[in-house]
């Protein structure tokens, strides 16, 4: 019984914390400051240095940015003449008109007032003057528009119809 009693006797005192085992346990955290200003891992010893701190934001007020004009596309004026007959055969073709009482007659590459026939097919034909395409039609046989008047269809770049006109 004695050995049990010398036994936890010793363990008691190991339990106990030793403050002479460390000759630093005494110290506050704040008394150690030299470890945080000349740190032991750090080459030069010196502590890292802050990071700079962030460039001012300046804010630019806002600039108004004018308003761009309208795009105008200036449509040209199809031809006054009037397309009253197109003449297909033995693999060449033509197409009628009359402006001011004259018959106008016109092969494909031909020109009346600066639209080149590009197009001819049975009933209806198509021009370009530049970028721009417009297709002439005949009336259907029997459609009561007026008589000597075509059907005129502007026609986009792409080939797309894109309104119709007298």
């Amino acid at each position: 019984m004695l050995l049990l009693t010398a036994f936890t006797d010793a363990l008691a005192e190991t339990d106990a914390p030793d403050t002479e085992a460390s000759p630093i346990a005494p110290l506050s955290l704040e008394a150690l400051s030299a470890t945080r200003e000349r740190p032991l891992f750090v080459p030069d010893r010196r502590p890292p240095q802050p990071p700079p701190p962030p460039p001012p934001v300046v804010e630019e007020p806002p600039t108004e940015t004018p308003a761009a004009p309208p795009l105008v596309v200036e449509m040209t004026t199809p031809p006054s003449a009037t397309l009253v007959g197109i003449v297909q055969g033995a693999g060449r073709g033509v197409a009628v008109f009359k402006d001011d009482g004259k018959n106008i007659i016109l092969a494909p590459g031909d020109e009346i007032e600066g639209w080149r026939l590009v197009t001819l097919a049975a009933r209806k034909i198509v021009l370009r003057k530049d970028d721009q395409h417009i297709e002439l039609a005949l009336p259907k046989p029997g459609d009561p528009t007026e008589s000597g008047q075509s059907s005129q269809q502007d026609v986009g770049s792409d080939g797309a119809t894109e309104g119709s006109a007298n």
